[in-house]
């Protein structure tokens, strides 16, 4: 499951876009390709993966 943390641990793969840092857990590639964190003003930030699936 996907899930937004605060904390980056040391195994952590880490891409920074425009200042933003989006770590994520080793074997979650496929997850990640094609993914887009968003925010609402009620949900707060949510990652929308390639599936359609939030978390």
């Amino acid at each position: 499951m996907l899930a937004l943390d605060e904390l980056i641990q040391k195994d952590d793969h880490v891409v920074d876009i425009d200042g933003i840092k989006i770590a994520y857990e080793p074997g979650l590639e496929r997850y990640m390709q094609d993914s887009m964190v968003d925010y609402a003003r009620i949900k707060g930030y949510f990652v929308k993966v390639r599936r359609g699936l939030r978390c």
